[in-house]
């Protein structure tokens, strides 16, 4: 039985069982995330949306870090997962802009490293959903900034604005959580997929 681990079938059968198992529990935690997008847009949350979204960043990391055997990637976005907990721990102590930006940082790498991944592994059954995961990366980052720089846009309005100050800021919260849960969900979709390819 071992000796069968050590060939190439062997190892290909270990890593089809390690995504199988890990991608269906990456699955779950991600279902977790899309929560609290949705909750996200309730101001009164945000603490509590807050402490979820650590919980779940760490087990995304942990979860990734177990699928290092199938590809070195899962073990970088794990650790840059786990990196961007920390950051999120440091600055509780107080407002940090260079720890603020380094968990920034890390979080676009840890999304690429995942995705890059995912698209490694399934390139071999499905070429356009390794395609579709390459772009998605692009897509996060983009649109990500963009909604961002327009969430803060309409903060910022609203503060200076006064009597529409309420609605602006808002507005400014359910835009970057709209545009977050759309993202989500195309994630959510390709993540089942890519699964899928792999029965254990």
């Amino acid at each position: 039985m071992k000796e069968s681990m050590g060939t190439p079938q062997g190892r290909e059968q270990e890593n089809s069982a390690l995504l199988s198992k890990y991608l269906g529990q990456l699955w779950v935690v991600q279902i977790a995330a899309l929560a609290a997008i949705v909750l996200a847009a309730v101001p009164s949350l945000s603490l509590l949306v807050g402490w979820a979204n650590r919980v779940i960043a760490l087990a995304a990391g942990f979860i990734l870090l177990q699928l290092r055997p199938v590809t070195a990637r899962y073990q970088k976005a794990g650790v840059c997962q786990l990196v961007v907990v920390a950051c999120g721990l440091v600055s509780l102590a107080g407002v940090n802009m260079i720890v603020n930006l380094a968990g920034s940082v890390f979080g676009l790498f840890a999304i690429y490293y995942e995705h890059y991944a995912h698209a490694e592994v399934v390139e071999s059954f499905d070429i356009r959903l390794a395609e579709k995961w390459r772009a998605l990366v692009i897509w996060k980052v983009v649109v990500g900034l963009l909604s961002g720089m327009l969430a803060i846009m309409l903060v910022v309005i609203g503060v200076m604005m006064e009597q529409s100050a309420e609605f602006l800021l808002l507005a400014g919260v359910g835009t970057a959580a709209a545009i977050g849960l759309a993202l989500q969900i195309v994630y959510l979709i390709y993540l089942k997929k890519t699964r899928e390819w792999f029965p254990g």
